[in-house]
């Protein structure tokens, strides 16, 4: 406001304001310092502590007089001791006479340990005969510190727990004695995953609650989710089983607040918050947490954005399978260094369709795309639990079996695939019957390095092919010319 705006408070008193100050009533404005939820500090020119708020005494953890007339250093971390020097030492200079309200970001420790990051303006008053220093005003910055490490962990590629974690703590520090839960990936039955460092630990199996089977006066978060706004309830208003963990806790009210992330048309994550004071969010609360709600928006977009960056890295656009790169890359992992240790117990799988071509070329290529992309789904179906399937090329498949090291094994992998490919394929109302055969190397006896292994098999899968096709064969041994070798089986 200008210097001669005027302010009537409940119509009754007529005040002059300069720089946002009452003039002229020194009874109100002890009572704007004193009310302040800012801490307010008066320190003189070697840093001694003159006044204070009582803000001030509850940032710092100590009656007030622990605090008068000790040094300010004495309230900070360690950390700060540098730059709050710095930073005292330049606006005291008499160069620095029109410099004001210079923020800077600090932190105060209290008695318990307890950090609490600040950030800190002030006036210079070193000239004032009867109140010389310098007036600190002290802002919480935690909810940014958060805020910041958030950001800082999603521009890195952190993976999305760890990236909400920091969010679930600037709820907490947005709004104070919260304990915020961020639930997130939903599935048709329920929210898998919780993330909220602070949250009572009873209740976070609470969160895994099905949002299909219930209804939406079961939970606030179910409500949430169901009709996508936010929810508040008062914690005697849950269901016993969480009524009870939850006032045990010492909560009194829970706030749902729906996250929908286009082009999602239903809700993909919940924020919930739990307080110890009943009551529904003032609209200064509600806006703060609707901004970080903004920001769990993001990461679920830059999660859901990543793994499709990474499905496209790994997997065949066709089948979805496994790409040749990926199959590489995981069975390099699965050999691991050897060193003089034992052949891990695995073997590799080479499969190659038979006529698949003259179907290929009778329906057409868009056809034969479609019947790869089942034959892909189908031979997933019978591998083992760990095992994996990638398609390498054209019409061919590589299977990577863990747990195995015989060739009997193997082969009954192989003779399981192979029947399944000979099972009649339906595919737009046509059915068609392809085939398969498979070559078989093993860890033990065939090489060392994924593509040792591969090429193993895929010998194997030229003798299968010579032999007649539609049958399993293993290998020759490395130093055996193939064409020397005759049938094993």
């Amino acid at each position: 406001m200008g210097d001669d705006a005027h302010l009537t408070p409940g119509g009754d008193v007529d005040l002059a304001w300069r720089d946002g100050w009452p003039v002229g009533d020194p009874e109100l404005c002890q009572r704007v310092l004193l009310d302040d939820p800012y801490a307010r500090v008066l320190v003189d020119a070697e840093a001694r502590v003159l006044r204070l708020n009582p803000a001030a005494a509850e940032l710092f953890g100590r009656p007030v007089d622990e605090i008068l007339g000790r040094s300010l250093a004495a309230f900070l971390t360690r950390a700060s001791l540098r730059t709050a020097a710095d930073v005292f030492a330049q606006v005291s200079r008499d160069a620095m006479a029109d410099v004001e309200d210079i923020p800077v970001d600090l932190e105060v420790e209290q008695p318990d340990g307890t950090v609490v990051a600040v950030e800190v303006g002030g006036h210079r008053y070193f000239d004032d005969a009867d109140h010389p220093g310098l007036h600190l005003r002290m802002r919480p910055a935690t909810r940014q510190r958060w805020v910041e490490a958030f950001l800082t962990a999603l521009v890195a590629g952190t993976p999305l727990a760890a990236c909400l974690e920091p969010l679930a703590r600037a709820f907490d520090a947005s709004v104070p004695g919260a304990h915020t839960a961020l639930l997130y990936e939903r599935s048709d039955t329920a929210f898998e995953r919780v993330t909220g460092p602070s949250i009572h630990p009873d209740l976070y199996a609470a969160a895994r609650v099905a949002p299909r089977e219930m209804t939406s006066e079961a939970t606030p978060w179910v409500g949430a989710a169901l009709s996508g706004t936010p929810t508040f309830a008062s914690v005697d208003d849950l269901p016993a089983t969480l009524r009870m963990g939850a006032q045990q806790a010492g909560y009194r009210s829970c706030w749902a607040f729906p996250v929908v992330v286009p082009p999602d048309e239903s809700t993909s994550a919940v924020v919930v918050m739990f307080r110890k004071v009943p009551g529904a969010p003032l609209i200064g609360q509600g806006l703060s947490v609707e901004k970080l709600r903004d920001l769990v928006t993001l990461a679920i977009e830059r999660n859901r954005s990543h793994r499709r960056l990474v499905r496209a890295a790994t997997h065949d656009s066709l089948t979805e399978l496994l790409n040749r790169e990926e199959l590489v890359a995981r069975l390099g992992r699965a050999l691991g260094h050897r060193d003089g240790q034992p052949a891990p117990r695995l073997a590799v799988l080479y499969l190659d369709l038979d006529r698949f071509k003259p179907v290929n070329d009778r329906h057409g290529h868009r056809f034969g795309d479609d019947l790869l992309a089942l034959v892909g789904q189908r031979l997933q179906s019978c591998l083992r639990a760990g095992d994996d399937i990638a398609r390498v090329g054209g019409d061919e498949f590589v299977v990577l079996c863990r747990g195995i090291d015989d060739e009997a094994a193997a082969r009954r992998v192989a003779d399981g695939l192979i029947a399944a490919a000979a099972e009649p394929f339906v595919l737009h109302g046509t059915t068609v019957g392809v085939g398969a055969s498979v070559g078989v190397a093993l860890a033990s006896r065939h090489g060392t390095t994924p593509v040792e292994l591969i090429d193993a098999a895929d010998r194997g899968l030229y003798r299968a092919k010579r032999d007649g096709r539609g049958c399993t064969r293993t290998a020759p041994e490395p130093d055996a010319p193939v064409g020397l070798v005759g049938p094993t089986a």
